[in-house]
């Protein structure tokens, strides 16, 4: 993440940098963006890019976060709206993701990420496993939902706070999905369908898990020139397919 340095910059020095850096990562895939072209553009000196980032996967990391931190956002908002069915809310969630791309600043970013980056940087993290395991891996779309799910959660319920999901999930997610830890996080996380609550564990955790990664598909797909009608389509027709099992399989009279 940036140094301490960077971050005590000036916010008009700071933006500047953060703009030179998305320009290059949405144009270029890790493997070819330089150092050369962001301190240009930034009007920075070569050595200063390495006092205020380790390397170009640093400099990364800041871009990716500062776009995805509006992602955060958006679904919080969705699970306020939809409070009686979770996986609407991830739904209205990733429709409002993909409706918003066209206007975007971030599209390409995004783009370059799911489609191209997020494996380079699963090489990067497995090449400097040793170097990097207690480094904050980029976080993916989805990160979010484990901690803003529980805002579901009754204050006596025992579950972790909000920003304790969160942390959690940003130094889980590995290059665009969830990763292992968080991923097992999904037991313990609420899920409501047409107003009733779903309490085995196990059911919770497959109904996210593939609703998660529907979603995450499912902007990929747009991203990747799909059209946006469709793919929705098709990610509300695997919901819907999730809410009735959910159903079935949560009420005892048809067991």
């Amino acid at each position: 993440m940036p140094s301490e340095t960077f971050l005590h910059l000036p916010a008009a020095k700071r933006a500047v940098i953060t703009t030179a850096l998305l320009d290059e990562f949405s144009a270029h895939p890790l493997s070819e963006a330089k150092v050369s072209r962001i301190v240009v553009a930034s009007r920075i000196a070569r050595g200063s890019f390495y006092v205020y980032f380790t390397d170009l996967f640093d400099a990364y990391r800041h871009v990716l976060d500062t776009a995805l931190a509006q992602v955060d956002a958006g679904l919080e908002r969705s699970l306020r709206d939809h409070p009686d069915d979770t996986l609407e809310a991830i739904y209205a969630y990733t429709a409002d993701f993909i409706r918003g791309l066209d206007d975007s600043p971030y599209r390409r970013l995004f783009a370059m990420h799911w489609l191209t980056n997020q494996y380079e940087l699963a090489v990067h993290r497995d090449h400097n496993a040793g170097e990097t395991a207690h480094q904050p891996q980029p976080a993916g779309m989805h990160p979010a939902i484990i901690h803003t799910s529980a805002m579901h959660q009754s204050p006596d319920s025992g579950a972790a706070s909000p920003t304790g999901h969160m942390n959690h999930a940003s130094h889980t997610g590995h290059g665009g999905d969830m990763g292992h830890s968080a991923h097992a996080g999904y037991g313990d996380m609420p899920v409501l369908v047409r107003g009733r609550t779903i309490t085995d564990a196990r059911l919770r955790r497959a109904a996210l898990s593939a609703a998660v990664h529907e979603s995450h598909r499912t902007a990929k797909d747009v991203l990747g020139g799909e059209p946006a009608h469709t793919a929705l389509d098709r990610f509300a027709a695997l919901l819907d397919l999730l809410r009735a099992g959910l159903v079935h399989s949560s009420n005892p009279s048809t067991h």
